[in-house]
């Protein structure tokens, strides 16, 4: 009957989209977590923080909406919930392994 724009699981999945195609790096984070902390400083120490946009999902009003959205499009709750260059990474041990191979670089070069 309705629209799939009036379906909140599309919307939820939409409003991830359009976020990760906002900025070569995208990380959903908490500001509670630990992980998320980390992988903040992992990313300072390697320069990369600047090309970084980050969504506190417990501060932003439409957080449980981006938390769903993600839970559909990566089947991962936890965080952080990485992309790159608009591609599901992972969390901080996917983006610390990146990293420290190389291969973080090398996707940021391919785009």
């Amino acid at each position: 009957m309705g629209s799939s724009q009036s379906n909140p699981s599309m919307q939820s999945k939409a409003m991830v989209k359009d976020m990760v195609a906002q900025s070569p790096i995208v990380v959903f984070s908490g500001t509670y977590c630990v992980w998320c902390v980390r992988l903040q400083k992992l990313l300072q120490e390697n320069e990369l923080l600047g090309m970084t946009k980050t969504v506190m999902l417990d501060e932003h009003p439409k957080g449980q909406e981006y938390a769903n959205g993600l839970f559909l499009l990566t089947s991962q709750r936890s965080i952080p919930n990485v992309y790159v260059n608009g591609v599901h990474v992972g969390g901080y041990s996917e983006v610390s392994h990146l990293i420290s191979t190389g291969e973080l670089q090398r996707m940021l070069k391919t785009k």
